[in-house]
């Protein structure tokens, strides 16, 4: 059997990162024995693992790029791995993935990836964009548009039937703004059940198709709306940058250039506005789900995205470049992270 890696610094929380690392390493789990590779892991991720197929390794000291025919790598991790300076003998599609146009530590990978010939992949237009202005000759960037796994998707029209008030409302945030508790307890008082999952929740957990499901309206950004519009379920996008309110078929684009941040529109509302819009528009939100899955439900298939991506094969050119700083600086990363001096 063929052999993938996934390779990211760490794997420790319910984040962003490490939600994608390991839907790639179910994906991949599918064709090939998968190793996924990070410098912290959280005891739960080994269980995790083993229930979905593929095995955890805290150390990347141990692993030989050249045995793998597909590489999918987060951060500044495959330096500290076998082989990095022998590349040019690597035959199978090597992929840096770019997680984030502003955090550093999600561009750095570039002072390498692109001098040695990897395929390159942005998590959003946003991001593409920003890695396009670090260069001045044009890149190949695939544009993964945060895709997820098929599982969540909901293929029957018209489901679930149509509502005219919410009954149960989902939030899913490591940061919900004040206006989002605020407007929580106005919801509250209209007999509307409100399950939160996040950092500092109650529910600090993977976020599940069954979550999803049986909620009627998910207030969220990021990964959890494209896990909303597959399930078809209306999608309010608001968190600490604000955002559009109700995912329509008019801003969705916008919105989704922008990773779902809510950094589309620069719009913040108060707790007031927000409990009117969920509650008073929810029935002609409901009304543009199916829309929205016919849009988007190709976009948002990570199984597609991978099955291209291990097309893409790579020509690496790893010995006409001085990886020696590279190394380095990836093994001092490691160190913070391990010694707790840097935290993720």
């Amino acid at each position: 059997m063929s052999k993938a890696l996934i390779l990211t610094n760490h794997l420790h929380a319910w984040a962003g990162s490490e939600i994608l690392a390991l839907e790639a390493s179910e994906v991949l789990s599918k064709k090939y024995n998968v190793t996924l590779v990070a410098n912290l892991v959280a005891k739960e991720m080994y269980s995790i693992a083993e229930r979905i197929g593929f095995s955890i390794i805290n150390d990347p000291t141990q692993i030989e790029l050249r045995d793998y025919e597909f590489i999918w790598s987060q951060h500044f991790v495959a330096p500290l791995c076998k082989g990095f300076e022998n590349l040019d003998e690597f035959s199978g599609s090597f992929n840096s993935i770019h997680l984030s146009p502003y955090f550093p530590f999600e561009l750095a990978s570039l002072t390498y990836t692109k001098p040695i010939g990897a395929n390159i992949v942005a998590n959003s237009l946003e991001t593409k964009e920003k890695i396009n202005s670090l260069h001045t000759n044009d890149l190949i960037i695939h544009n993964l548009n945060n895709a997820t796994l098929p599982s969540f998707s909901v293929l029957t029209d018209s489901y679930p039937v149509l509502k005219q008030k919410p009954k149960n409302v989902l939030i899913v945030s490591n940061h919900i703004p004040e206006e989002i508790v605020e407007a929580s307890s106005l919801l509250v008082s209209k007999g509307i059940s409100i399950n939160a999952f996040g950092e500092g929740q109650k529910n600090y957990k993977r976020v599940t198709r069954n979550d999803i499901h049986k909620s009627d309206v998910i207030i969220t950004i990021g990964k959890t709306v494209q896990y909303g519009i597959l399930a078809r379920r209306t999608v309010y996008c608001y968190d600490r940058f604000g955002g559009p309110g109700y995912i329509t078929p008019k801003n969705a684009q916008d919105a989704l250039n922008k990773n779902f941040s809510g950094r589309c529109c620069n719009r913040k509302i108060s707790p007031n506005e927000i409990c009117d819009e969920i509650f008073n528009h929810f029935s002609q939100a409901t009304k543009n789900v199916d829309v929205l899955y016919k849009m988007f439900h190709e976009k948002f298939n990570l199984v597609k995205f991978i099955e291209k991506l291990s097309n893409q094969k790579t020509k690496l050119n790893s010995k006409e470049n001085d990886l020696g700083p590279i190394i380095e600086t990836s093994k001092l990363i490691r160190q913070l992270y391990m010694t707790g001096v840097y935290k993720p």
